[in-house]
């Protein structure tokens, strides 16, 4: 009996010993850094198994609510701008504004009756969500030109809006004001080169 006791003990006192060891090692052998593991290990570790079976299909989303009927064009003040050389005049800017509710899809310009012949675009982006702006500068030295921003607005459910408006982000009038002068003063460099 004497000798089942101190088997049993032995043993005992063997998984204590291994435990304490584990816990030991475990404080002070911690990875802390992938260079601290073998390559083959890594591997082995990065690997993936193959693909699962593919999931059920989901449920239909709802029915969509835009229609050529939503979409408007909107034009914005003319803006007159004199001949190159002229002073700061031959800077002109325009803005168009999409009715209340919708959303600016994109725009540009239209020359309308005194279209610019030679003239630079310094800002033809959105501004903000709903409104279209076109800065530009009047290049040509014999004649004044006038143009207007045009926009191309969408009206339809908050989700389709609210989709358009978190996908557009334009320039405070401080940031538009300091490229259509940057604008301005390159052009004139450039006419004095010629």
């Amino acid at each position: 009996m004497l000798k089942r006791i101190s088997v049993i003990a032995i043993a005992a006192m063997a998984v204590l010993a291994v435990s304490g060891f584990a816990a030991d090692a475990a404080s002070r052998y911690l990875i802390t850094s992938a260079r601290q593991i073998k390559p083959s290990v890594l591997k082995q570790l990065r690997s993936q198994g193959p693909a699962g079976a593919a999931g059920a299909p989901g449920a239909a989303g709802p029915a969509g609510v835009f229609s050529t009927a939503n979409v408007t064009q909107v034009t914005g003040a003319v803006a007159s701008m004199c001949t190159w050389g002229s002073g700061t005049c031959d800077v002109g800017s325009s803005v168009a504004n999409c009715p209340a509710g919708s959303a600016v899809l994109g725009g540009g310009y239209d020359g309308g009756s005194d279209p610019p012949i030679d003239a630079s675009v310094g800002y033809d982006k959105p501004i903000g969500t709903s409104a279209w702006e076109v800065i530009m500068t009047n290049d040509d030295t014999y004649g004044a030109a006038t143009f207007n921003a045009v926009a191309t607005c969408a009206t339809s459910s908050g989700a389709a809006i609210a989709s358009v408006r978190a996908h557009r982000a334009g320039l405070t009038a401080g940031q538009r004001a300091e490229l259509a002068a940057d604008l301005a003063t390159a052009r004139r460099r450039a006419h004095t080169r010629r």
